[in-house]
């Protein structure tokens, strides 16, 4: 009695021990493979955040060799006239409206918000992640900046007295733009330098 006793006992014990460890097993077999798969992904959305800057930064070096040809455009016409008068700034403001005062770039966020909104930016790499923000900043920041002159624009048009002040306002605003560009640019390019990413020639200002 007592050693069937103690069989029984000690094939139970096999039997719970042997369901805890497949279960212990299946949960590290899930962990692992979750984990995996969380790695791949950060994988493939760096590669495209890469994509999305030089993207990015092709466009931006579009719009500033526009902004860049706008300026100098200002600069000639005032060094070619030793006096300007009324009509003078009619002709330069209706020349500079002609191109398309400002051709801001479309900027792309997607790739970087779809690691913001699964809650990835904690599995890239610090090297990674101290390359990525900065760039994605500067961009935003360019962002926000056309966006308020974009909004000050109707308010322009509407409290300029001469077209002297028209063009000066411009003038300040396109170099305001330039400017913002420009840090995009320069960060965007040491962020690509840094994520070991090549920087096509056009984008080399």
């Amino acid at each position: 009695m007592k050693n069937n006793t103690l069989q029984l006992l000690i094939k139970v014990f096999s039997e719970v021990t042997s369901i805890v460890v497949a279960v212990l097993f299946a949960l590290w077999a899930n962990s692992w493979w979750a984990e995996r798969e969380r790695t791949i992904e950060v994988d493939i959305l760096t590669k495209e955040i890469v994509s999305e800057l030089q993207e990015n930064l092709s466009r931006l070096v579009k719009s500033h060799e526009h902004h860049t040809a706008q300026l100098k455009l200002i600069i000639d016409f005032k060094n070619d006239h030793d006096a300007l008068n009324e009509e003078a700034y009619k002709k330069l403001n209706q020349k500079l409206f002609s191109k398309g005062v400002y051709q801001p770039a479309e900027i792309f966020f997607t790739y970087w918000e779809i690691l913001t909104d699964k809650g990835l930016i904690s599995e890239i790499s610090n090297t990674h992640l101290s390359a990525i923000k900065p760039a994605y900043k500067s961009i935003e920041h360019y962002q926000k900046n056309w966006e308020s002159i974009a909004n000050s624009q109707i308010m322009i048009s509407l409290l300029t007295k001469s077209e002297q002040e028209r063009l000066e306002i411009t003038n300040q605003t396109i170099a305001q733009l330039w400017w913002s560009e420009k840090n995009a640019i320069n960060q965007i390019k040491q962020s690509l330098v840094q994520l070991g990413a090549n920087v096509s020639n056009e984008s080399k200002l």
